[in-house]
């Protein structure tokens, strides 16, 4: 599962509230890897409750400069063939904000959702508020391909629903990397 955010603050920690369904998916124990918008947050670790894993890592050094980008990746095992689609939600963001020598705490309840509609991969997502729901399939043949990629292609750029596999409002970049990420299932 790829994090993606939208005008993140300056920040030099940050800790993340995944829910999943237990009985269907397992947090992998060390999976989390920080993606370019915090390169340097090495340091971490991951709470595994229940039904939801505590992701926390921080940095060492002067943190981020805020922005949009991949904040990291994290792995979810299936344990049992999906015979129905299950949801990812990221319930609660906290970013330990830098704003010059002061040091803020800011915990954001969002309402973040992916939907695991099989074993190999996302079938789809959506992010509260904004409300589109799109899978990478856009032609609907039960792959997803380059006749996929070419209707993707045509409509990056857009503000069109369909395309919108972020719910951010427009077919940007967060989309193309969910798209790169199911290219080819």
């Amino acid at each position: 599962m790829q994090v993606f955010v939208e005008d993140a603050p300056p920040i030099n920690r940050f800790s993340l509230q995944i829910a999943f369904d237990p009985r269907l998916l397992a947090f992998v124990p060390g999976s989390f890897v920080p993606g370019p918008l915090a390169p340097d947050f090495a340091v971490g670790f991951a709470n595994v409750q229940k039904d939801y894993v505590e992701v926390e890592r921080a940095t060492l050094g002067e943190g981020t400069e805020g922005g949009r980008g991949l904040l990291g990746t994290l792995t979810f095992s299936v344990l049992q063939e999906l015979d129905r689609e299950t949801k990812l939600r990221i319930p609660l963001v906290v970013w330990n904000r830098v704003i010059g020598w002061r040091r803020d705490r800011q915990a954001i309840q969002t309402d973040v959702r992916a939907t695991l509609t099989s074993s190999t991969g996302l079938g789809g997502t959506s992010a509260i508020p904004g409300g589109g729901s799109s899978a990478p399939d856009f032609n609907k043949d039960g792959k997803v391909d380059f006749d996929d990629f070419f209707l993707f292609a045509a409509a990056f750029g857009s503000s069109n629903a369909s395309f919108d596999l972020d719910s951010d409002g427009d077919v940007g970049f967060g989309d193309f990397f969910l798209f790169a990420e199911a290219f080819g299932k």
